[in-house]
C-alpha cells in the first residue's frame, strides 16, 4: 500500500500519529506476512526483520486488528 505510514498517521485525526512515527512503518509493511493478515502464503510475503521497531512485533494484537479494519484488510 502506497503511503501506509501517512494513512495510519491520519487515522482518527492523528490519534496514532506518535506511535506510528516511533515505529519503522514503511509502505512495504503492507506486504509483510507478519503484519498483513491477508497474506496466507508466507513464501509470498515480505519480512524485513526490523524488530524492535516493527509495527507487527510492537503493537498490541487488538490495536493491530483495529488498524487492519481501518485498512480494509478484515471486517
Amino acid at each position: 500500500m502506497k503511503d501506509l505510514k501517512l494513512f495510519l498517521c491520519e487515522l482518527e485525526s492523528g490519534r496514532f500519529k506518535d506511535i506510528i512515527h516511533t515505529l519503522s512503518v514503511r509502505d512495504i509493511c503492507s506486504e509483510c506476512d507478519y503484519f498483513n493478515p491477508t497474506i496466507k502464503d508466507i513464501s509470498k510475503g515480505y519480512r524485513c526483520h526490523c524488530i524492535p521497531r516493527c509495527i507487527a512485533a510492537t503493537l498490541h494484537p487488538e490495536l493491530q486488528e483495529y488498524l487492519w479494519v481501518k485498512l480494509g484488510w478484515i471486517k
